[in-house]
């Protein structure tokens, strides 16, 4: 008979809410950990390179009684990635409670570690901790809404016939009504790009664009003609245009009029972020998985950010696994615009195959809903996963 374990990908919740929290038990130390590999063979276009394969690392946390999961990509295009550093930041936390692992993070990693794996140790660390305390992990980052939420469509093609390739895919998808569009940093090309996607999706769509900073070398007037003129071909929104300082952000949110900048590199990681984040620097700010690093951060930060009548969207590192309904339900936490987090079974089945409960689902018009469960409410046949996976290492 195959092991039937409960997944969730945590959050980060304060410390001292936790600490408030009735305890029914005595919270049990982590005994030990899985790390399964799955090597995804999808190629994926950005501006700042190409993705010919990827490697996403699944963690599986374990107490005696629960288990914790998240999701990272340990490397691109390095399908025989070395695997034992991150196999030893796992076992820095076996021995501990859940509890004292987040406390510890926080104390001693962040700012010496990126980002990458402390939000990868964080999210199983929350799983084990809603599981154990009989409550969604959402709740205890202390987001209180439960929103359904448009899942984005992503589209990486410089070229405008595969661009409509994608089109039908995202349609077959039921995801249309919020598209996100790769640009490549040429103005005239990415426009030609943007009007396409327009005529192909109709009036009511609500399209993003992203260049990744890929305009580089202009004043702040020439930035905001180059999107002024985006925004007439079709464009809604903008995600991280140029390298901008976060003053130079609030200017250009003046200078482009009605279209949305989206602030995503100035959030990373919140630890900083949360510092530093100025009202005005957007209207739409993107928490991007991988990048995020702390959280609790994030949450402080994100309502921050809607107190000042901003809105959130989630973002997405190629998801496969385990993170993508872990970070749809803090969408939906969240009240989100949109969430970018999706399985792509159409990339790869390898985990989704093994999923046999989950608490999120994506309805008919391309919006997700969560039903709210322990943890992050999933569940997994890890005795399928270990023969699916490409590695599997343990702790």
């Amino acid at each position: 008979m195959n092991r039937r374990t409960f997944l969730t990908t945590g959050s980060l919740g304060l410390a001292a809410g936790l600490a408030a929290l009735p305890r029914r038990h005595v919270e049990p130390s982590i005994v030990g950990a899985e790390l399964y590999l799955i090597n995804v063979e999808a190629v994926r276009h950005f501006s700042t390179g190409t993705w010919y394969n990827r490697q996403h690392l699944m963690l599986h946390l374990r107490t005696d009684a629960h288990g914790g999961w998240s999701e990272i990509i340990a490397s691109v295009n390095e399908p025989e990635v070395d695997l034992s550093e991150w196999r030893e930041r796992a076992a820095l936390v076996v021995g501990k409670t859940p509890q004292q692992a987040l406390d510890w993070l926080r104390a001693e990693k962040y700012g010496e570690w990126e980002s990458r794996p402390v939000e990868w140790l964080e999210f199983a660390l929350y799983d084990l901790l809603g599981r154990q305390e009989d409550t969604p992990a959402v709740r205890l980052l202390g987001l209180k809404d439960n929103q359904s939420v448009p899942g984005l469509f992503a589209i990486l093609e410089s070229d405008p016939a595969r661009l409509l390739a994608k089109v039908e895919e995202a349609r077959a998808q039921h995801l249309t009504s919020h598209v996100k569009l790769k640009l490549f940093g040429d103005a005239e090309n990415d426009r030609v790009l943007i009007r396409t996607l327009r005529e192909a999706l109709g009036p009511e769509a609500f399209l993003i664009g992203d260049p990744n900073g890929g305009y580089k070398d202009g004043t702040l007037q020439q930035y905001a003609n180059i999107l002024t003129a985006h925004h007439a071909a079709g464009l809604n929104g903008c995600e991280d245009p140029a390298e901008l300082t976060n003053p130079e952000w609030v200017e250009l949110q003046g200078l482009v009029g009605e279209l949305a900048l989206i602030p995503d590199k100035p959030l990373r990681p919140s630890w900083e972020s949360v510092h530093t984040l100025l009202p005005g620097m957007g209207r739409i700010y993107n928490f991007h998985p991988k990048t995020t690093g702390s959280l609790a951060d994030m949450v402080t930060l994100g309502r921050r950010i809607q107190g000042w009548g901003g809105q959130i969207m989630i973002g997405d590192d190629s998801l496969v696994g385990a993170g993508a309904t872990a970070w749809q339900q803090i969408a939906c936490g969240f009240g989100a615009v949109c969430t970018e987090a999706l399985e792509k079974p159409q990339e790869s089945t390898a985990f989704l195959d093994c999923i046999e409960q989950k608490a999120t689902h994506t309805d008919a018009a391309g919006r997700v809903h969560w039903e709210p469960a322990p943890g992050f409410g999933l569940y997994v046949d890890t005795g399928k996963l270990s023969k699916s996976a490409t590695r599997v290492m343990t702790v």
